[in-house]
């Protein structure tokens, strides 16, 4: 009982420390990245890997089953050869995004992609960087889900 009585007294008054850290991120940085991830998946599924590549960092880099792709002009080359298959389409079924600074967020996705050779569950999480006030994606890492 007296254990019990020091472990709640000392939540108690570390109470007021945990409550008052910073909240990383805004709702309005959340919309953005969102948004910017919803631009991406209107330009795969409209199979335009130029427009799909322009909402990458000139940087970014994209790691999956097939390898590791580095700047915005591999990633586009990349794109316009998969996109050759035009039956593919990309669905977004969970997204969370987490912020780990007030300019550096995770988005972890959870999609599924058709096309022609069936479907496949992808799990993925995108590093989205604040530069000049706009939050753009510099890392693609896809993991296929079994």
């Amino acid at each position: 009982m007296r254990t019990a009585l020091i472990v709640l007294g000392v939540a108690f008054a570390l109470s007021p420390a945990l409550s008052t850290q910073t909240k990383l991120g805004t709702p309005a940085d959340e919309a953005a990245i969102l948004k910017n991830r919803d631009a991406q998946n209107a330009a795969y599924n409209r199979h335009d890997a130029k427009a799909y590549a322009a909402l990458l960092s000139v940087d970014a880099d994209r790691v999956d089953a097939s390898g590791t792709l580095t700047g915005r002009a591999a990633i586009e080359k990349y794109y316009s050869g998969l996109f050759a298959d035009t039956t593919r389409v990309v669905k977004d079924e969970q997204r969370k995004v987490r912020f780990v600074t007030n300019d550096t967020a995770l988005l972890d996705v959870d999609n599924v992609v058709t096309s022609r050779n069936g479907t496949a569950r992808n799990h993925g999480i995108w590093v989205y960087v604040k530069r000049n006030g706009e939050w753009v994606s510099v890392a693609q890492r896809v993991i296929p889900k079994q």
